[in-house]
C-alpha cells in the first residue's frame, strides 16, 4: 500500500495536519524536525488505525490521543489507488490488513509511504 495522503484533526499535538501531494513513485519518505516535534505522532496515527481495524479500542485510547479532549479525533488516510479510510469507517477489515503489511514492509526495510 502506497500513501497518498494522510489528514490527522484533533490528534495529540495536532488541530489539523495534512501531509499530501506524495508522488506515486515516491519510495521513501522522511519525516525531519527537531526533538518533540511530533515526528512519531505519525506512527502512533498507522497504529490507532490498526487498533480500530481490530476493534480493540476503548475509550481511554481515544482520550489519551485528543488534544481537545471535547472534540473527536477524526484520522484520514488517502491511498495512490484513491482508496479512503477514516476513523469513521464501519468497514475496516480491508484496511486492517493494508496497514498489517505496511507495517510488515516497514519492519523489513522496505518502507513505501
Amino acid at each position: 500500500m502506497k500513501i497518498k495522503k494522510l489528514e490527522l484533526r484533533n490528534f495529540k499535538r495536532f488541530t489539523d495536519l495534512t501531509i499530501d501531494n506524495i508522488n506515486k513513485e515516491v519510495r521513501l519518505v522522511l519525516l525531519i524536525g527537531a526533538s518533540g516535534s511530533e515526528k512519531s505522532s505519525v506512527f502512533d496515527a498507522f497504529e490507532l488505525f490498526n487498533t480500530i481495524a481490530r476493534s480493540q479500542v476503548v475509550s481511554e485510547s481515544w482520550h489519551y490521543y485528543r488534544k481537545d479532549k471535547n472534540k473527536e479525533i477524526r484520522l484520514i488516510l488517502t491511498t495512490q489507488n484513491d482508496e479512503v479510510w477514516t476513523t469513521e469507517e464501519k468497514k475496516m477489515k480491508h484496511f486492517q490488513i493494508m496497514v498489517t503489511i505496511f507495517m510488515e514492509e516497514l519492519a523489513l526495510g522496505k518502507f513505501q509511504v
